[in-house]
């Protein structure tokens, strides 16, 4: 590639030159610009552990699905650093004597799923409604489970295993060849819970159809070049995980394609707790680039992502606003089956928002609030995204930053 920047990281501390670097690949240009200015400038190195990494949601365009396979290829030929791609499944386990479904990560294939590729990656939705159904309840601009579940969590217990050094994935789940989740179950589980037993079998419908283990994996199968063990992180290894949490934390560098131009989202993740042993950078902030420089650099090359921004993350993300998605489902890109077309999403909505009556000071009110993608009782549905009056759209609406 041509013209790329000069991207060197400038540690804060001399010892975060040794520790394993993670880059947060999103399938966006920033991000992409940022991984291959970091591999031409050698500031990755597959010896300290550095791994990079796409969060597959299932919700994505398909466009944007072309791109992330294209610069994974590309990046694997430039260097030794694994570019993994991953997704969230759920199993079933048992827990406090009863029967559930619990969280995970899985590696994909740098392929589309389809009948003859089982571990490509998935693009139906398929992914983003398996989260909405493990947690009885639609994500929001307020609580973005979807965000947490497919991007965060993934990302975390990912790098739990991948630094521990094993060569291949653990096995979660039980040996029944049926589910174990009886109705019973799913009454004890969700005890406290406003949702009736009934309603509750709406969303483990759906997990009844998904696999009941996540099986063992070869990393081999999933990265082009050879996996290289850090026998220090593979020292703090217990059980095939290393510990992502508390005083025993694994530290680790975590790269970023966030810009010039986002001082705000910046300045968001240094100020809050990340929670883990992550320490963030920001290349592509701290030399100065904005959008403008990336889409011309993106202009001059042979290759490049066949959307524009507002297609970025999942195709109709709730936290676009509404111009913007009322904008998209106008365009013929917005016509492809699945989650890059309106419908889909009005139907996610329309199956899965909670109608719950209202009780105060112990007493039901007769009220029911709506509960969907866009908040409590909002005005603003899926169904009804093309038919609003302009006068009801705000004039402000939130950033789609998902990855904040």
């Amino acid at each position: 590639m041509k013209f790329l920047p000069d991207l060197e990281l400038v540690y804060h501390t001399p010892d975060h030159r040794q520790l394993p670097h993670v880059v947060k690949f999103s399938g966006g240009r920033s991000s992409a610009l940022l991984l291959f200015g970091l591999l031409a400038n050698n500031q990755l190195n597959p010896e300290r552990g550095d791994v990079i990494i796409f969060n597959n949601t299932s919700a994505e365009h398909m466009r944007t699905y072309d791109f992330v396979i294209r610069c994974r290829e590309e990046a694997e030929l430039l260097s030794d650093v694994p570019f993994l791609l991953t997704e969230f499944p759920t199993y079933e386990t048992a827990r406090d004597g009863f029967w559930h479904r619990a969280k995970s990560w899985r590696p994909a294939k740098p392929s589309l799923w389809s009948s003859d590729v089982p571990n490509g990656l998935r693009h139906g939705g398929e992914i983003f409604e398996e989260a909405i159904a493990l947690n009885t309840r639609l994500p929001n601009r307020f609580q973005r489970l979807c965000t947490d579940h497919l991007k965060v969590q993934v990302t975390r217990n990912m790098l739990s295993e991948w630094f521990s050094g094993e060569p291949v994935t653990r096995r979660l789940g039980h040996y029944h060849e049926t589910s174990q989740v009886t109705d019973r179950e799913i009454a004890r589980s969700y005890q406290g819970s406003s949702l009736s037993e009934r309603e509750l079998l709406r969303y483990v419908r759906f997990l009844r159809t998904c696999p009941l283990v996540r099986p063992s994996q070869s990393y081999a199968h999933f990265t082009s070049v050879p996996r290289v063990v850090v026998e220090s992180l593979r020292a703090q290894a217990l059980d095939g995980r290393v510990a992502m949490s508390g005083e025993s934390a694994v530290p680790y560098v975590t790269v970023l394609g966030l810009r010039a131009d986002e001082p705000g989202r910046v300045g968001n993740i240094l100020n809050r707790p990340q929670g883990d042993g992550a320490i963030p950078y920001f290349p592509l902030y701290d030399v100065g680039l904005t959008s403008e420089d990336v889409l011309a650099f993106w202009r001059s090359q042979e290759w490049d992502l066949d959307l524009d921004s507002r297609y970025s993350n999942c195709t109709f993300c709730f936290m676009k606003g509404i111009r913007t998605l009322r904008a998209i489902a106008k365009e013929p890109k917005a016509q492809a089956a699945g989650p890059s077309q309106l419908r889909w999403w009005a139907n996610l909505e329309t199956r899965y928002q909670r109608n719950i009556e209202e009780v105060r000071n112990g007493e039901r009110t007769g009220l029911t609030s709506r509960f969907g993608f866009f908040g409590k009782n909002s005005r603003h549905t899926y169904a009804n995204l093309l038919e609003l009056d302009p006068s009801e759209i705000p004039l402000q609406e939130l950033p789609c930053h998902c990855t904040d």
